[in-house]
């Protein structure tokens, strides 16, 4: 038995997602989710999407897969969003800071502070950080961040005046929360 085929019964028999790399008429495709069966003519897969929804059935012949991967980090996190789908897509909670209207970025950053809340904020500089808003003076912020796994990065200070955007409990922070949750509850 090939390699390639080995990986594939590790994942019918962990019951883990793979990622299947397939010849596609248009050039290399990506496949993810839970193989179903394999033969040497056909591998099947319960397929899903990139956000972790289902995405029907595909029979892929042997012959066009060139490559699978397993166990790594993009299938660990596509694994827990399928699992917290109704956490991940659930009703924002709007604060009602924001019904009030000509909210200031200042302010926004003041609310995630007073909720704990994990966020997304965007910087002019072609940076982004997740995490967690820890003090705030008149020109500046501190901000616990958290990279895109939910493992803690350090601490950061950046200028108020450089903040583009904040992302407030969209489905990345979101899923870096559940993440984050999941790294404390292992230590």
């Amino acid at each position: 038995m090939s390699l390639i085929y080995s990986l594939l019964q590790k994942s019918i028999e962990e019951q883990k997602p793979v990622t299947l790399r397939v010849n596609a008429s248009d050039g290399p495709k990506l496949h993810f989710g839970y193989l179903l069966d394999q033969n040497e003519e056909t591998v099947s897969i319960r397929s899903i999407s990139q956000q972790g929804l289902p995405n029907g059935i595909t029979i892929i012949r042997t012959t066009d897969l060139f490559g699978a991967d397993f166990d790594d980090v993009f299938l660990r996190r596509l694994e827990i969003k399928e699992a917290s789908l109704r956490k991940l897509y659930a009703d924002t909670s709007v604060p009602a800071i924001f019904h009030i209207g000509n909210c200031s970025i200042e302010e926004i950053l003041q609310q995630a502070l007073k909720e704990e809340n994990l966020i997304y904020v965007n910087f002019y500089q072609d940076l982004g950080l997740y995490g967690f808003i820890k003090e705030i003076t008149e020109t500046e912020f501190l901000i616990e961040v958290y990279n895109t796994f939910g493992q803690y990065d350090g601490l950061s200070v950046q200028l108020i005046e450089n903040v583009k955007n904040i992302n407030w409990d969209d489905e990345d922070t979101r899923i870096v929360r559940i993440l984050l949750e999941k790294e404390k509850s292992r230590n």
